[in-house]
Formats: structure tokens, C-alpha cells, sequence
């Protein structure tokens, strides 16, 4: 028998027929990069057809699934905004918690909010996966970039790389560093379980193609690191225990900008979940053709949460809907409805009360202005007749 060691231990041997017998046979080396514990660099394969099974190769590389349980280890059931992260080393303490919801991305550099940056967090992914992404240059290490983005389709796939390229626009004005990997990417991805669909899987396989190609392209300029990878078989109840059904373990990720620390978790504290936590939900009731894209929340260049115009109109039967029974509204309403949360249909029948009782002429105003949410310290009335301002 033919061993090889295994790149997470010098120690631990593995099989190479068992090995060779369980990965996908078609295997794309990408420059994605993925560190052991002795912080050794290894390139991430994925599959190169859509045919090999993406949860099998990554539930078969044993530095993945080794990274995976220990981030599992560490989770908690609620993120609070205190207490769930340590104080930064700064001694300036933490930035506001900046909320993402679906379709929704946020941007923040760690020289906002007085120099804390902020912490961006998600939650509620079961099919859906959440991007977390954190990048400095070598040229200027104390200048950060992070962003967030929950996803639900993989139509949302052109936002993630609009994303990656954020991050190399924010980072291409530092004068003359020229060498390779210029700009260091550490990205975290969640969400997903083996639901009978297999939508995981395909949203999974989407976005790990997306970076591998960005990767790839910006390889002479970027280096990017898969940090923290807990998604579809890596997120299943049943990967890791006997005779219980699928579901996904963990649905939230929280990152704090500054200091680069990560939290799993499944539920956020309802106080975290704003501003227009009801408005922006909403949003996902908009016609197809204007929700594709990620709704931009959040940017590096100012310390305000927008929302902007988008149309809503009370759909046929929504009577009807909203007197449903829970059960067969979670079918309808659902891409996993066996592991809902247990808010799931209560926070739907608001959403959809406000779309039949709340007019979009009386939240956009009939010129359809955007919403600005200023943090508090900010002075309201820019005099600007395009946005409505109010206090965050």
C-alpha cells in the first residue's frame, strides 16, 4: 500500500488509492490559495467540468474539511454587537455593526467611523451563501478594505466579481509598488447545505469559479486566500452526525474590518438588523429585471447606509397569501423549507403587509429620491433635493 502525507499534518498519512477513489478525476489547479497551520500555502482545486461534484472535492480535501470543523467549533447560536468580538489592540474599541441583508452588498474601510472601521455582518443564508472579504496592499498594510454580500442566485454571480475589483480600485492609487501580489485578499465564504435541489451546490460551484478565474486573471497583481470556507456539505448537519436530517449548521457571518476576526453563527440580534430592515426585504418582492444586482448599501467613501428607489406593487392574491397557514407558506415562499428559522413566516407577512399597505410613492416620494441613514454624529439637511436623510 502506497501512502502520501497529508498537507495539514507531517504526521498523518493517507491512502492514495482511498484518496485518488474519492476526489473528482477532473481537477483545475487554481491561484487560490489555502493555508495550514503552519501557514503553509497550498492551491485550491475545484472541479473543471460542472458534471464533478464540487461538494465532493471540497468535503475530500483534507485541509478544507480540517479548517471547516474548527471554524464550526468556534460558533455560537446569536450574534450580539457587544461581546462577540475582542476589544481592538488600537485601544479605540469597535466600529458600528453594519447589517447586509439579501441582494445586498457593504463596503467599509478601516479608516472610517474614527479610524475603527466596522463590523459587517449577515445572516438567515440557507441556500444562500455570504462573501466575506478583507484586503490590504504591501505597499500600506494599515489601509483596509472589507465588504459583505449575501447572495441567493447565481445571477447575483457579476456583483461578486464588481466585488473583487473593489478592492483592487481601492488599492491601485499607492504610488509605486509594482511587484507581484501587491494586494493580499483574504475572503470567507458560508451558506448552503445538501438540500435536495442541489441549489447549494450550484451557488457553491458558481462563486469558487468566479474567484478561481479572478484569481487567475489578477494573479501578477493579488493574492487572494480562502480563509474560511463552511458551505454546502462543509455546512450539513448530517456530514458530521448519523441519522439526522439535512440542514445547514451555521447561517451568519460576521467581519470586523480592522481587525480581521470572524464570527459564525446562525441568528443576529433583531437590534442589529437596520436601519429599514422591513423596507429592504421589500426589496425582494421588486420586479426581476432591477433585482438581479446587488443593492449597494454601504461604501468606503462615506459613513452612510442608502437604499435606493426601486418599484413595488401588492402582487394578485396577496390576501390570500397572507392568511396561509405556515406550512404551506414556507412552500411557497422558500427555496428551503424544511430549515427555516422559526421567524421565517412572521418576518415574510410583515414584509408583505408593507408592500400592500405602503404605497412606493410614500417611500420614495412620486420622484423616487433614495434614502440616506447618517450615522448619528452626522448633521442632517446636506441640502441635497435627490435623497431623504434621516438619523441611523
Amino acid at each position: 500500500m502506497t501512502f502520501i502525507k497529508n498537507s495539514t499534518s507531517c504526521s498523518t498519512l493517507i491512502d492514495v488509492e482511498d484518496f485518488k477513489a474519492t476526489r473528482p478525476s477532473r481537477m483545475n489547479e487554481t491561484e487560490i490559495i489555502v493555508e495550514d497551520d503552519n501557514e503553509y500555502k497550498h492551491k485550491l482545486h475545484i472541479p473543471l467540468t460542472p458534471s464533478e461534484s464540487i461538494d465532493n472535492c471540497l468535503r475530500n480535501n483534507p485541509l478544507l474539511s480540517s479548517t471547516a470543523k474548527k471554524a464550526l467549533a468556534k460558533r455560537s447560536e446569536f450574534f450580539l454587537s457587544k461581546g462577540t468580538f475582542s476589544t481592538s489592540s488600537v485601544g479605540k474599541g469597535r466600529g458600528p455593526t453594519i447589517y447586509v441583508h439579501q441582494r445586498e452588498v457593504a463596503h467599509v474601510s478601516n479608516e472610517q467611523y474614527d479610524n475603527r472601521g466596522a463590523i459587517l455582518v449577515s445572516d438567515s443564508a440557507t441556500t444562500c451563501h455570504i462573501i466575506g472579504v478583507r484586503s490590504y496592499s504591501c505597499c500600506n498594510r494599515k489601509r483596509i478594505l472589507g465588504s459583505l454580500c449575501h447572495l441567493d442566485s447565481i445571477q447575483n454571480g457579476t456583483c461578486v466579481r464588481k466585488m473583487i475589483e473593489e478592492h483592487l480600485s481601492f488599492h491601485k492609487c499607492l504610488g509605486k509598488c509594482l511587484n507581484r501580489n501587491q494586494v493580499h485578499m483574504e475572503v470567507h465564504i458560508i451558506g448552503g447545505y445538501l438540500d435536495q435541489d442541489r441549489t447549494s451546490e450550484e451557488t457553491t460551484s458558481h462563486i469558487l469559479n468566479i474567484l478561481a478565474k479572478a484569481a487567475k486573471t489578477c494573479r501578477s497583481k493579488l493574492e487572494m486566500k480562502l480563509k474560511t470556507c463552511v458551505v454546502t456539505g462543509l455546512n450539513d448537519c448530517a456530514t458530521y452526525e448519523d441519522n439526522v436530517s439535512n440542514a445547514p449548521i451555521i447561517r451568519g457571518l460576521a467581519l470586523d474590518i480592522s481587525s480581521g476576526q470572524v464570527h459564525l453563527f446562525n441568528k443576529v440580534h433583531e437590534i442589529c438588523a437596520g436601519p429599514a430592515k422591513t423596507l429592504r426585504r421589500v426589496r425582494l418582492w421588486a420586479p426581476a429585471l432591477q433585482n438581479n444586482f446587488l443593492l449597494e448599501v454601504h461604501t468606503w467613501e462615506k459613513e452612510e447606509i442608502c437604499v435606493e428607489p426601486f418599484e413595488y406593487a401588492p402582487f394578485p392574491d396577496i390576501e390570500l397569501f397572507l392568511q396561509l397557514p405556515d406550512d404551506t407558506l414556507l412552500q411557497y415562499s422558500s427555496t428551503s423549507p424544511e430549515c427555516e428559522a422559526d421567524d421565517f413566516c412572521d418576518i415574510m407577512r410583515i414584509t408583505c403587509t408593507f408592500v400592500k399597505d405602503i404605497p412606493v410613492s410614500d417611500v420614495f416620494g412620486k420622484d423616487r429620491k433614495r434614502i440616506v441613514y447618517h450615522s448619528k454624529k452626522r448633521i442632517l439637511n446636506s441640502g441635497d433635493d435627490d435623497l431623504f436623510e434621516y438619523d441611523w
